[in-house]
């Protein structure tokens, strides 16, 4: 005898430049039950972007706040019975969008001491104000062994998760020293790697940025200072 078993729901979830997205699916028939979208307010008012400099930062609230209130829109219709069989929620960014994090996982952006300290919250993906110290990556991929780097990935963007740090922790100390790892946007942890106090930064694989010379399966390992 098979089992009889209630209707379940999971809800998509899809941050994009300007707003988050929410959409909730009925698993069985594939069918759209609700859906919501919220604009990030203080990106829309103009705040933390500068693009005569190629600076476009965001608040992790705009993020916060967003996704409560797209997710909110998305369940009005919902029933109390129904809320209880939604099973799961899967998110997509786009990237590479790192936000410099605490000891605890929490943007530096949220304490206190830095919400209002542009390199302290999200570095957007098409922030590029990292173009120097990406020169200075491909250079060093270039020139720094026997092997041309490049050759395996391409060049190296300013758009990417390294050179993104590489800026931040030069231009700003106050970041550099309350920085214990930079994470990835997006609510799961796509990445934790320790930002060393010393003079030495480590390539790693990251989604979009791949540091790793596949060829001989070793880690890259780059002095910037």
């Amino acid at each position: 005898m098979v089992e009889y078993m209630a209707e379940s729901y999971v809800i998509g979830v899809d941050f994009g430049s300007d707003s988050v997205r929410a959409l909730v699916v009925n698993t069985e028939t594939g069918e759209n039950i609700g859906q919501g979208v919220a604009y990030y307010p203080r990106w829309k008012a103009g705040l933390y972007q500068h693009p005569e400099l190629s600076i476009f930062r965001q608040h992790p609230l705009d993020y916060l706040e967003s996704l409560e209130q797209c997710i909110k829109g998305a369940l009005t219709d919902f029933t109390e019975e129904q809320k209880n069989h939604i099973i799961g929620i899967g998110v997509d960014t786009t990237g590479s969008t790192p936000v410099p994090v605490d000891r605890n996982g929490t943007p530096l952006a949220l304490l206190h001491e830095f919400s209002e300290n542009e390199n302290a919250m999200f570095f957007l993906w098409k922030d590029h104000a990292a173009a120097a110290e990406a020169d200075e990556i491909n250079n060093l991929f270039r020139n720094n062994s026997e092997n041309d780097y490049t050759k395996y990935q391409g060049d190296y963007s300013a758009e990417w998760y390294w050179a993104k740090i590489l800026y931040a922790v030069r231009h700003d100390p106050s970041i550099r020293e309350a920085a214990y790892t930079w994470e990835e946007q997006g609510l799961i942890k796509f990445i934790t790697v320790p930002v060393l106090q010393d003079t030495k930064l480590y390539g790693t694989v990251n989604g979009m940025v791949y540091l790793q010379h596949l060829f001989w399966r070793s880690w890259i390992h780059i002095l910037f200072w």
